[in-house]
């Protein structure tokens, strides 16, 4: 995905989240240096958190070798807390198996992150389900799904 599309993305997810609500926002180094997410008017979406994301596993880069991406948490305000899960570490380790999809993510974190911001029948939404972890953990979890992704199609 381009990054205007990414930030269109965000600011119409802004526009329907619940007030106080969260997105979780994958970035990598790059773009987190960058400050892309900056992009997204802070009247919309505000950053809240940062995780650190350790896939376990060398991956590319000009400068520093990857191992993983950033989830950066922002939220639509009014900013409150409401998390239910308090120990999530600010830094994850987790394999994950690229065979399943190229971009997949860690989706232990995804659940305790689901588990930590929303209740049992909410809806969890991800525009870029790629593996479909995302629906996986909601589910799990009791919570409801919409989600697509280009190459793979829609589900709910």
């Amino acid at each position: 995905m381009s990054d205007p599309y990414i930030d269109t993305c965000c600011v119409e997810i802004a526009r329907v989240l619940k007030p106080s609500g969260y997105l979780a926002l994958w970035v990598d180094a790059f773009r987190l240096v960058e400050g892309y997410h900056l992009r997204i008017p802070r009247e919309l979406l505000q950053p809240v958190g940062l995780c650190a994301w350790d896939s376990m596993r060398m991956g590319m880069g000009h400068r520093f070798r990857a191992r993983g991406d950033y989830l950066l948490m922002v939220q639509r305000p009014p900013i409150r807390a409401g998390w239910h899960d308090h120990g999530i570490p600010d830094r994850w380790p987790e394999k994950v198996d690229r065979k399943v999809h190229p971009h997949i993510k860690p989706v232990g974190l995804i659940k305790r992150l689901i588990g930590a911001v929303t209740e049992v029948g909410q809806l969890v939404v991800d525009p870029a389900a790629g593996s479909f972890c995302t629906l996986d953990a909601a589910r799990e979890l009791g919570r409801e799904f919409a989600g697509c992704d280009l190459a793979y199609g829609s589900t709910s």
